[in-house]
């Protein structure tokens, strides 16, 4: 300290970060400054996605206090929403736990990830053999917990409590001040509703004009991150895709359905909204990630 004035202190690399998946809306990463998960997740940072590679143009940001529970006790991992397809960001981690007499800020390397690519197709102009009839990556769902890769994610609004319904869209989180009093940060194994808590934020959306069946009780597909969850409280549920308006009324068409997924079951026996997660048996894959491409294979 300084005449009772805190010193500039300038950041220094002292841990690893690590990219830990892409997709083509999301990137996710990982830190672990003391290798201790249970450290690690009661202390505080402000961590960030950049532009550039000097990370002097900045996406968002977010700062979460030692207090959070949003890491659910182990190291930090999270998943940033809505980026354009194709695109290279850096990320960066500060720790923010420091004392006045630290010379230092600790912070994380720099490290790069780039998104996939995915052509989006919502109305096909033709149904020839080989046209793409539909093709959705659900980038347009940038909130909730990453289950499948187990990361925690966030809301862009501040209080949001689970099963509570957003009455607009809030859009994507950008700049830097996100803390808990602008928006709120999701544990991995919180989700919500698509089509009735969030009916109101995919409006005038591409999943406007998607549906779902629901098999012993409703609303049974689940929004998260850049994908859909099918099913909830050990029920079933599907999702339906728009109609296909570019096949010919009263053909017979070969349709070839591609999706990647991930097995989502409870193992502990518990009626599949276990907290704690520890039950959960994700596989390989990503849930729903790219649920419906649609080629027509032949024609009848």
């Amino acid at each position: 300290m300084l005449g009772g004035v805190r010193k500039p202190l300038a950041e220094r690399e002292s841990f690893t970060a690590e990219l830990a998946e892409a997709s083509s809306s999301t990137l996710t990463f990982t830190w672990a400054p003391s290798g201790d998960a249970a450290v690690d997740a009661a202390t505080s940072y402000t961590f960030g996605l950049y532009k550039d590679e000097a990370c002097t143009d900045l996406l968002v940001q977010f700062s979460t206090d030692a207090s959070s529970s949003v890491w659910n006790k182990k190291s930090p991992k999270f998943i940033f929403t809505g980026l354009e397809q194709g695109k290279t960001y850096w990320f960066k981690a500060l720790v923010d736990d420091y004392a006045a007499d630290d010379e230092f800020i600790k912070a994380s390397n720099v490290v790069a990830g780039t998104t996939s690519t995915f052509d989006i197709v919502t109305e096909a102009s033709s149904a020839n053999v080989g046209d793409v009839l539909l093709a959705e990556d659900f980038s347009e769902l940038l909130w909730f917990g990453d289950m499948a890769g187990q990361a925690a994610g966030h809301v862009n609004v501040p209080g949001y409590k689970d099963g509570a319904t957003l009455k607009s869209n809030p859009g994507q989180a950008l700049g830097e001040g996100n803390t808990d009093a602008k928006v709120t940060f999701m544990l991995y194994g919180q989700e919500a509703r698509l089509f009735s808590n969030l009916g109101a934020a995919v409006k005038d959306s591409r999943l406007d004009s998607w549906g779902q069946i629901n098999e012993g009780s409703s609303n049974l597909v689940c929004a998260r991150p850049g994908y859909v969850k099918l099913g909830a409280a050990s029920y079933v549920g599907f999702i339906v895709t728009p109609e296909l308006g570019s096949l010919a009324e009263g053909k017979y068409y070969d349709l070839k359905v591609t999706y990647k997924a991930a097995r989502y079951k409870p193992r502990c026996g518990c009626s599949g909204d276990c907290l704690e997660h520890t039950c959960r048996d994700v596989h390989r894959g990503r849930m729903a990630r790219v649920f419906s491409s649609g080629k027509v294979r032949e024609e009848g």
